[in-house]
């Protein structure tokens, strides 16, 4: 369990936040975080990143390390989806908080299960309704933009 801490903790050094605020990994980091997947992808490798947490742990940075860990495992992520969609249907608050904040994809491709799944989610921590939103909103744009580019591409229109 110690070495876990160690490795995560080393792995959360190499991902920084550019001027943007945007988080992102240096070669360390990637490095490490193939290192923890070596180590741990038959085992419930989300759970072991949840109990290296520590009160000052940076939550962003979790789930930075989530969003990297889904392109760095050898079934390109299907896995740590499933563990992630746990989390967020989950009844713990830090679980969902570290979900709500990643950048790259939210669990299911559908948007009327995942609008789904974060009215429940508001409902059950109102404290996380911003971070839900934020998501809903995303959903909507990235629907709205879709149907102009069907609309663009369509030789009838």
């Amino acid at each position: 369990m110690k070495s876990d801490v160690k490795l995560i903790e080393t792995i959360l050094d190499g991902i920084y936040y550019e001027i943007t605020d945007e988080l992102r990994a240096n070669e360390k980091g990637f490095n490490q975080a193939d290192i923890f997947v070596d180590l741990y992808f038959k085992e419930n490798f989300a759970e072991i990143i949840f109990n290296s947490l520590k009160n000052d742990t940076d939550l962003a940075k979790i789930a930075a390390l989530l969003d990297i860990l889904v392109w760095s495992t050898p079934d390109n992520g299907t896995k740590l989806e499933k563990l992630i969609y746990d989390w967020i249907i989950s009844d713990n608050k830090i679980k969902v908080q570290i979900i709500l904040l990643r950048q790259d994809s939210f669990p299911r491709s559908e948007r009327v299960e995942n609008i789904k799944v974060l009215e429940n989610v508001k409902q059950i921590f109102p404290e996380l309704t911003e971070l839900c939103n934020y998501h809903i909103d995303e959903f909507d744009y990235q629907k709205k933009n879709r149907s102009k580019t069907t609309r663009i591409a369509s030789p009838h229109s």
